[in-house]
């Protein structure tokens, strides 16, 4: 969001035109090629007022890079929050699968018990604890999308089994990605702001030209 702030108060300052106007009073000595009776030095008053004017496309260029750069800014940030987003749910349904796995494992040793498969149950058993320590792991690791204390771990809800398949296309999927992914759309105005830069590289070789007025009275 800084960045887009300051991305924003650029697109002022670099559309504003440079002229630069500038003032200038110098007063100082006159000596002629003959001494005066009585010697007597007159001052010489110069007044002189000038400016810039840029050369041409300069300011059109400034302004379109500073337009790329706020939209290339704007489009990062949406990437980054589009991407923290993706981690959070795929965090999110990581700790639920092996919360889901665990209760699975969970039902097949109370099974086992009532049969009286010991072996079966005590390998049951060592699965079900390695399913245990990786829930611990996703657990605490979403905890950084939440905002809870590393010491209490996040228990999701859901039901997986609710979910239905479903078919896709893979021609729509590209075709939508290139319209809406945050990332590919981060790329093109990246690309955009490149060739602005470009273009006000080559502006900036035009010749600026600085006229000026002056008069100069001496008495």
């Amino acid at each position: 969001k800084l960045a887009v702030k300051n991305a924003e108060s650029q697109v002022n300052q670099m559309s504003a035109p440079v002229i630069n106007p500038s003032v200038t009073i110098s007063k100082g000595a006159y000596y002629g090629q003959t001494p005066y009776t009585p010697f007597v030095s007159p001052a010489s008053n110069t007044f002189t007022f000038g400016g810039v004017l840029e050369g041409f496309g300069k300011r059109a260029a400034r302004e379109e890079y500073a337009k790329a750069e706020l939209v290339r800014t704007q489009s990062e940030m949406e990437f980054s929050r589009r991407a923290i987003t993706g981690d959070a749910i795929f965090a999110y349904l990581d700790t639920l699968r092996t919360k889901l796995a665990w209760k699975s494992y969970q039902d097949g040793v109370i099974r086992l018990s009532a049969i009286g498969d010991k072996d079966a149950k005590e390998r049951v058993q060592s699965i079900q604890t390695t399913v245990a320590n990786d829930f611990k792991f996703f657990s605490f690791a979403l905890n950084n999308f939440v905002g809870r204390s590393s010491n209490t771990l996040f228990e999701p809800m859901g039901n997986v089994a609710n979910v239905l398949p479903k078919e896709f296309k893979v021609d729509e999927l590209v075709s939508n990605a290139m319209k809406s992914r945050a990332d590919v759309l981060n790329f093109e105005d990246a690309l955009k702001s490149a060739d602005a830069s470009i273009k006000l590289t080559e502006k900036n070789r035009n010749i600026d030209l600085m006229p000026s007025i002056w008069t100069s009275r001496t008495p």
